[in-house]
């Protein structure tokens, strides 16, 4: 579970309560998407129509693990719009890395600007992993040096590599 979930998750509960509440946390259904070896890319679409954020989430880790695959394109184009923002990072950090960078990269570049500080985070850590594919967004990123919380600001000034 991605941290910017488990804490909206959360809300003005506890980890522990969330982990006992069956319907606020389905942990069936999210540990069965999590623990398959792979999510086959003709699978895709129907993985990322689960009702559950995580479920979404984590066939799109799954199918990372087991291989990139181009036919799995247009899910992952239309995850880009998903209602959770991990979802939204995790299919446009595939895409940069299906060298579909144009539109992945504003994805990844609004996470930055995020009002939730756990996905700022995330996007920022999957901008550092892409490397020189971020030169597109460089001033978003120094602008993201500006950033409230510590971790961001040291992850952007590693994604910088100034």
């Amino acid at each position: 579970l991605p941290e910017a979930d488990l804490w909206q998750r959360v809300g003005k509960g506890t980890p522990f309560e969330l982990g006992t509440d069956r319907e606020a946390y389905p942990q069936d259904r999210i540990l069965a998407t999590a623990q398959r070896a792979a999510v086959d890319p003709d699978e895709l679409a129907e993985l990322l129509a689960a009702v559950d954020p995580a479920v979404r989430y984590g066939s799109l880790v799954r199918l990372r693990t087991g291989g990139e695959n181009s036919r799995g394109l247009p899910a992952l184009e239309a995850a880009m719009n998903d209602s959770s923002a991990n979802v939204r990072l995790a299919a446009a950090d595939l895409l940069c890395r299906l060298g579909r960078e144009q539109s992945a990269l504003a994805v990844l570049e609004r996470g930055l600007f995020s009002a939730e500080p756990y996905v700022r985070l995330d996007a920022a850590n999957r901008l550092d992993r892409l490397g020189e594919r971020t030169d597109p967004v460089r001033d978003s990123l120094r602008k993201a040096l500006e950033d409230t919380n510590g971790d961001v600001q040291k992850v952007v000034r590693h994604a910088l590599r100034d």
